[in-house]
């Protein structure tokens, strides 16, 4: 059975730059060597009243089944996220 996810992860203020690097490197990652991973996308928003973009990001992601999930959370490049989080997002990966 599938699993689908659905995540909003905020990038701290001043550090959005190294946030996407490492979003950016997760998801190329996750496309070329994930076979379980069948979809893998992130967005970001325009803030209607200012019409500059958020710093939040969402995440939609789709895997085969648990085993290709557990693969993800294992990978060189959600790994690199999970070090990272406390220099670039806000909160916790879990």
């Amino acid at each position: 059975m599938a699993i689908y996810i659905f995540a909003t992860i905020v990038m701290k203020r001043g550090r959005e730059q190294g946030a996407l690097k490492l979003v950016r490197a997760l998801k190329r990652d996750t496309e070329a060597n994930q076979p379980g991973a069948r979809t893998y996308l992130v967005h970001r928003t325009l803030d209607p009243k200012t019409n500059k973009v958020t710093r939040e990001l969402y995440f939609y992601e789709v895997y085969r089944d648990k085993a290709a999930l557990t693969a993800h959370l294992a990978s060189k490049g959600w790994q690199a996220m999970v070090k990272n989080w406390t220099t670039y997002f806000e909160g916790s990966p879990q």
